[in-house]
């Protein structure tokens, strides 16, 4: 719905363009504009919320891990 009404846009400031109403052109351009810039903010929210479901999603694989302390020792058994 979005990307017809965006196309139906660019169409009709083209159609301005041909003219010489600078007024029209001026309006339809700042239309064009916010109205990409809404559509561009709903795809970075969109992509935002796409990676914070997939860190969760590796948060919760990541718990079955346990932290320990170790101490390095050689085939003599000598540490290192």
């Amino acid at each position: 719905a979005e990307k017809s009404e965006l196309e139906g846009m660019i169409k009709d400031l083209k159609e301005k363009t041909a003219g010489t109403d600078f007024e029209a052109i001026k309006a339809g351009t700042e239309a064009l504009t916010n109205k990409f810039s809404e559509i561009s903010t709903k795809l970075y929210q969109q992509a935002a919320a796409q990676q914070q479901a997939q860190g969760q999603q590796t948060q919760q694989a990541g718990d079955n891990v346990v932290d320990t302390d170790y101490e390095v020792v050689d085939e003599d058994g000598n540490k290192q």
